[in-house]
């Protein structure tokens, strides 16, 4: 694998972190992608093989959650229904708050 390659892909996880994760999950992830590419940017070369797709396949996952938006996870009617009336007031505040928050940060960027 090329340094050119490694270093695009490193290039593109960041990208994709700051499009499709939220800030305080982007911190994280980028810390962490940082701190792999960084431990294995002198690996052997059929272990960066693996390194290198197992990346790809974390790209291509939030890239598909982003084309779906499916950022979080969806509940039943029947877990819906399961709930108390307070319970669901609260469930209904929680998705307007995310939903706020989301088009601040669609706004900042």
């Amino acid at each position: 694998m090329e340094r050119l390659e490694f270093l695009s892909l490193y290039r593109r996880v960041l990208r994709i972190n700051r499009r499709c994760l939220p800030f305080q999950l982007r911190v994280l992830g980028d810390d962490y992608a940082r701190s792999e590419f960084r431990l294995h940017k002198n690996a052997a070369p059929n272990f960066r093989w693996k390194f290198f797709n197992e990346w790809k396949m974390y790209c291509q996952m939030l890239e598909k959650r982003e084309q779906q938006n499916d950022i979080g996870m969806n509940l039943s009617p029947e877990q819906i229904q399961a709930l108390s009336a307070e319970q669901q007031t609260k469930l209904q505040q929680l998705r307007e708050e995310a939903i706020k928050t989301g088009t601040k940060e669609d706004m900042n960027q």
